[in-house]
């Protein structure tokens, strides 16, 4: 387990289960759309290249991430706006549809990816 960011929580490189889900991915596909218009609708093709892929992330950490962003401990003026009224529930539940979306395959191999955020091979 590593943490990512100061203050959050405890997740695993390893891509949720049904079994560990905290959120309803049938629920945050519809709030999930409006997020599509800067990330893409795939999650993984941002309008921008430093917008990041969320496609296919672990649930927790996009969680704590989601919840870090609404607290305004993680500052992104972009991304607050959008989550302005949701509920604990709805991002748990925006964080159980994006994890679950496929990741788009970019020619890097998953324990490159592993390597570079997580710091250690596979």
């Amino acid at each position: 387990m590593v943490a990512s960011l100061p203050g959050s929580r405890p997740v695993s490189p390893a891509a949720s289960s049904a079994a560990d889900s905290i959120g309803d991915p049938a629920a945050g596909k519809a709030q999930a759309a409006a997020c599509g218009a800067c990330h893409g609708q795939d999650g993984a093709t941002g309008i921008d290249p430093s917008y990041p892929n969320l496609a296919g992330q672990n649930e927790r950490y996009l969680l704590t991430q989601l919840e870090m962003i609404q607290a305004n401990t993680r500052n992104i003026p972009l991304m607050a706006g959008q989550l302005t009224g949701k509920s604990e529930q709805d991002l748990a539940n925006l964080a159980g549809t994006t994890s679950r979306t496929p990741p788009r395959s970019n020619g890097c191999c998953a324990s490159m990816i592993v390597y570079v955020c997580f710091g250690r091979e596979e």
